[in-house]
């Protein structure tokens, strides 16, 4: 087991402690070829950080802190629509400083994947919104919602399944008239054929934003018609 593995668990209940004691440490613990500490090195290291009434986790050596963070927050949140927004690692709701430091791990390198059925692709563009909220309900970012969909951009992917079903995208659609850059983030899986209808009708309604929405809808009914004459799953 890695020597992050075997600190992460035991130091969880020293979170919340706030003392300011200063402890030395020997930088033996990681050095600067990547090589771990011997077991007697962290035994001491510890053994200071106890007498000093520090709390152990959080007076580590910020790389062996990361590290740590690294393994307990990031992974593959899986969302629903039963979900309005991800669940956050509890390790981030302890303290500020620990939600400060791992905050960036969790959604520099943790991956969103959104289960998208009959494409409904109306809470899909509420993802990264979702995802900012969570986020933002432990530490607040400074960065716009515009900067934050950019950001985000290669860390959702989009999983849809299930028949197509026009009245849940003409609602994607007009989600995606209003904010074009949310619509078009993340990364899209769909069946070749679906893809199809996809790309074609966000470029009508992107060719055509400066238009009436009634305009907008005429033409998209249009390409309806069209589609649902080949395939009977768009009617």
């Amino acid at each position: 087991m890695a020597t992050s593995e075997r600190l992460a668990l035991p130091f969880l209940s020293s979170f919340a402690s706030s003392s300011k004691a200063v402890i030395t440490y020997s930088r033996n613990l990681s050095s600067d070829d990547g090589s771990k500490a011997s077991n007697s090195t962290l035994t001491e290291l510890m053994a200071q950080m106890e007498m000093a009434g520090k709390p152990i986790l959080l007076a580590l050596p910020p790389e062996i802190r990361n590290q740590i963070w690294r393994d307990v927050v990031v992974s593959n949140v899986v969302l629903t629509k039963n979900d309005s927004r991800p669940k956050l690692p509890a390790v981030l709701c302890t303290c500020r400083q620990i939600a400060e430091e791992a905050m960036s791990l969790y959604i520099k390198e943790s991956t969103f994947t959104a289960q998208i059925t009959h494409l409904d692709g109306a809470w899909a563009l509420g993802i990264h919104h979702s995802i900012a909220k969570a986020v933002g309900s432990v530490i607040k970012l400074p960065i716009s919602c515009d900067a934050w969909v950019k950001f985000m951009r290669n860390n959702i992917i989009f999983q849809w399944a299930g028949p197509p079903n026009w009245t849940n995208f003409l609602a994607y659609l007009k989600r995606y008239r209003e904010h074009p850059a949310w619509g078009g983030a993340g990364t899209v899986t769909l069946r070749d054929k679906d893809r199809a209808v996809f790309d074609a009708a966000r470029k009508i309604v992107f060719a055509t934003k400066a238009q009436p929405s009634e305009k907008v809808e005429e033409v998209l009914e249009g390409l309806h018609a069209a589609i649902a004459m080949r395939d009977s799953a768009w009617t």
